[in-house]
């Protein structure tokens, strides 16, 4: 099996990235901590697989914090995004960031597996976040989530670096 690649996210990549969040998140609007981000303007990379793109990360960077504003594989089990993430964190110590941290909801019970194997901790719980967010800054947000689990928390992690 061939290794997963990872490159820069181009402009060339808009296309794709434009379809796979739509569709994975309702529009390339994404919210965390209240905050609505464009995916469109955000930098990242983009995973690949035999040269075809399977999965994403786009982050942003404040003072010395990054953030993971979406981190999303149409391929599992294959490494796809812990190799997204390892390219984040070397990033984030490029820039001199002290930290790295990604919000889930409440009903992503693969994404607090993934995230806590790789060493990230709960940093905060927002409890009711999520509806919050969908009545103010984003209606497509879905209210049923994974295993038919109602989409209601913002669960933030982070890591030291």
């Amino acid at each position: 099996m061939k290794r997963i690649q990872v490159r820069v996210l181009t402009d060339d990549d808009k296309p794709w990235l434009t379809s796979m969040i739509t569709q994975n998140w309702g529009s390339t609007s994404i919210v965390t901590a209240g905050i609505v981000h464009d995916t469109q303007k955000l930098p990242g990379f983009v995973a690949l697989d035999d040269s075809k793109p399977v999965g994403l990360l786009c982050y942003r960077i404040d003072n010395e914090e990054m953030e993971i504003v979406v981190l999303d594989c149409t391929i599992e089990g294959r490494g796809c995004g812990t190799e997204l993430m390892y390219h984040a964190e070397k990033t984030a110590k490029n820039y001199g960031c002290q930290r790295i941290k990604v919000m889930t909801t409440n009903d992503n019970t693969n994404a607090l597996r993934f995230y806590q194997k790789l060493e990230y901790q709960i940093a905060a719980i927002r409890v009711g976040a999520i509806n919050e967010y969908r009545k103010k800054l984003k209606p497509e947000i879905a209210t049923l989530g994974f295993h038919g689990i109602p989409v209601r928390d913002e669960i933030e992690l982070e890591k030291t670096l």
